[in-house]
């Protein structure tokens, strides 16, 4: 018997009562003007909970007269009516008083009756979400107003049973919490080693060519939206943007064209593909490289082809290449700006990129593959793993704040 079962039986055997998380919590309306001494400002994650506003990773912007905003202290919640839905609730773990703002709302708990964390956990789990998204404010926006915390109700076992299920969910947590900063610390390697192989470990043998004398470049295929659904295999913006490596099963998106389109933007094995324009500099020349023989397959007008001329660099090469630091850096100074960010064939011509030897590129992509997969396979890589760890998380956090109602 494990000592959770032994805690339950010793401690609630006949069943454990179910109370309103209204009945344990009170709300919190002390307002900044009268605390001016306190000068910190938090915000609400939904997935980082409660963390400094200059620490937040969004870099959310709060107003210079913090006077109507709320105080919070350690150990205090808080919330946003409006996004509740979508996990922004968090606990104050920090010992630094602060301000939230008037959005949130922000309330205390009866320790003698629950833990914190055991509450967090709770208005976590998989029944409070749902009993919230039952009980929102009907409207146009979701709104979850204080006082509809009386209309959800939550196991409240022993205080000792409570620390044990938080020792067990804790421990879910800081494993997956190791693994992302394990992923978080692969990722910055793969990025050192991608730019260390391409850019900086240059050798003798290498040469310096324009893009220009290496591809083709052709603009993409603009229809109107009745032309899609039906037809040919297209690929679309998001293609690009979101994947280095195009693959046939990749592509789901069809379109109609005709014979002349379609051999004119026809997408072969080794073209590589990329974002043309965007609302941001930073978003034009993401590319993807197409690696496999494609029967009919055209490309949209938003993304620009690049067509090899020459047999000098390997498709798979080529998805990492144009990933570097010195190819971002080039793109986001050389696109033009009106009311979008957009990007030329011509400009990308004129990228004076290092070729090395198709040996040493073979060496290169081999290196960068097992860092990619480990940072980017949703089967196999770090992501399968954390993923796997969550989903066993959340099975486990359920099961243990199920508990039999007592009578």
């Amino acid at each position: 018997m494990s000592k959770l079962e032994e805690l339950i039986e010793g401690l609630c055997p006949k069943g454990v009562e179910y109370k309103s998380v209204g009945s344990m919590i009170t709300r919190i309306r002390e307002k900044g003007k009268i605390h001016p001494t306190i000068k910190q400002v938090y915000v609400v994650s939904k997935t980082l909970g409660i963390v400094r506003s200059e620490d937040f990773h969004e870099n959310e912007i709060h107003s210079e007269d913090t006077s109507n905003y709320t105080v919070i202290r350690h150990g205090m919640f808080a919330y946003n009516p409006s996004r509740l839905n979508i996990g922004s609730l968090g606990v104050l773990t920090l010992d630094t008083p602060g301000l939230v703002s008037p959005m949130y709302v922000v309330f205390t708990i009866d320790e003698s009756k629950i833990i914190k964390e055991y509450l967090l956990y709770n208005l976590r789990s998989s029944l409070v979400k749902n009993k919230i998204d039952s009980l929102k404010e009907e409207g146009a926006r979701f709104r979850f107003d204080f006082e509809r915390w009386d209309k959800i109700n939550i196991p409240v076992p022993p205080l000792p049973v409570q620390r044990e299920i938080v020792r067990i969910l804790d421990n879910f947590t800081n494993l997956t919490a190791e693994l992302t900063a394990e992923l978080a610390a692969r990722k910055t390697q793969y990025e050192y080693y991608l730019n260390y192989f391409i850019n900086e470990n240059v050798r003798e043998s290498d040469e310096y060519i324009k893009l220009g004398e290496l591809f083709d470049f052709r603009n993409g295929l603009n229809k109107g939206k009745d032309f899609f659904g039906k037809g040919t295999p297209i690929i679309r913006y998001t293609d690009v943007y979101n994947k280095r490596f195009l693959h046939k099963e990749d592509i789901t998106a069809l379109v109609e064209c005709n014979e002349r389109e379609l051999e004119a933007l026809q997408v072969s094995r080794g073209d590589v593909l990329f974002t043309r324009t965007s609302e941001t500099a930073e978003e034009v020349g993401f590319s993807s490289v197409m690696l496999d023989d494609m029967d009919n397959c055209v490309f949209n007008g938003f993304t620009i082809k690049a067509t090899p001329k020459t047999d000098k660099l390997l498709p798979n090469y080529c998805a990492y290449c144009f990933s570097t630091i010195a190819f971002r850096d080039y793109v986001t100074r050389r696109c033009t700006f009106t009311t979008r960010a957009s990007l030329t064939g011509k400009t990308l011509s004129e990228f004076l990129l290092v070729v090395p030897s198709i040996a040493n590129q073979k060496r290169i992509v081999s290196i960068l593959d097992r860092f990619y997969s480990l940072c980017n396979d949703i089967y196999t890589g770090l992501p399968a793993e954390i993923e796997a760890r969550q989903k066993q998380y959340e099975y486990y956090r359920d099961k243990l704040l199920t508990f039999k109602e007592l009578s």
